[in-house]
């Protein structure tokens, strides 16, 4: 079985998005006082993503085909460090119902630090 690395900061998914890696990625819970919203967009020229604050700048990207939404929108608190976002960092090659470890699985809570086992299913990772 393939081990699925986990990002767990925003520059790390970011780094992995830039090398061309594709991307499962996770709102995670980090504050009590969420009530902020963002999305996440990534451009498809240099696979940059950006975590987008603004609605009228959303609806930019929405309509630049150069554009494509990762993450639809979520919540969460601005001022404190800890992103809330984590991400699979998925093989090109990996197949529909493949078994592979999760380095870290992402709990609502984020990356746990205990690997799991799951089965892909093209869209998200089913617990085995």
């Amino acid at each position: 079985m393939r081990t699925i690395p986990t990002a767990c900061y925003f520059q790390q998914i970011n780094e992995a998005a830039k090398a061309g890696n594709d991307l499962k990625i996770y709102k995670i819970n980090h504050s009590d006082y969420e009530n902020f919203d963002f999305c996440i967009y990534q451009n498809l020229s240099t696979l940059e993503i950006e975590l987008v604050t603004d609605k009228e700048t959303a609806s930019g990207y929405d309509s630049d085909n150069s554009y494509r939404q990762l993450l639809d929108w979520n919540k969460y608190y601005p001022f404190i460090p800890k992103t809330p976002i984590a991400a699979y960092v998925l093989p090109k090659d990996l197949s529909v119902g493949e078994e592979v470890i999760l380095e870290d699985y992402i709990s609502n809570e984020g990356p746990t630090k205990t690997s799991r086992k799951a089965k892909w299913n093209g869209q998200d990772f089913e617990l085995l």
